[in-house]
Order: structure tokens, then C-alpha cells, then sequence
């Protein structure tokens, strides 16, 4: 499956099982804030903040960890 990953963060690894390890640029949110719109976020995808997931038709992304925007490091998902 492709991963809609922001341009400015990269996939580090993805396990057989499905967790992900992303490397997340500064200046990119974990997930988009309700009310600020399409703003730049690790997935290039629609946010569902009630289930708190990423989505993708049938498919849902969930982060284990955030980081704040100004903040690089690796998001596990």
C-alpha cells in the first residue's frame, strides 16, 4: 500500500505487521488541529478527530506518539 506521506518527512521502516516508523520534519504537524484547515501534516489525508486516525477509504492510520509542529523525531503509526 502507499503511504501519502507529507514531502518533507520519509518512511524509516514499515514491519509486516503494519507499524510504521515516520521521520517527521520540523514545521510538520502530527495530525491537523480542528478549525486550521488542510494545514501541513505527516499524512496527506483527511483527519478523523473523533476516531483520532488518518484516513483512507476503508483504511485508518493511528499515530502512537505525536510531536509538537516545530518538533523533528519519529512518529510511530
Amino acid at each position: 500500500m502507499e503511504i501519502p506521506l507529507h514531502p518533507a518527512c520519509r518512511l524509516l521502516k514499515a514491519d509486516p505487521s503494519g507499524l510504521l516508523a515516520v521521520d517527521k520534519a520540523e514545521g510538520i504537524l502530527s495530525h491537523p488541529n480542528p478549525g486550521q484547515g488542510k494545514a501541513a501534516a505527516i499524512l496527506e489525508l483527511d483527519y478523523d478527530g473523533v476516531a483520532e486516525a488518518y484516513v483512507d477509504g476503508d483504511h485508518r492510520w493511528y499515530l502512537l506518539n505525536r510531536l509538537d509542529g516545530p518538533t523533528s523525531g519519529v512518529i510511530l503509526m
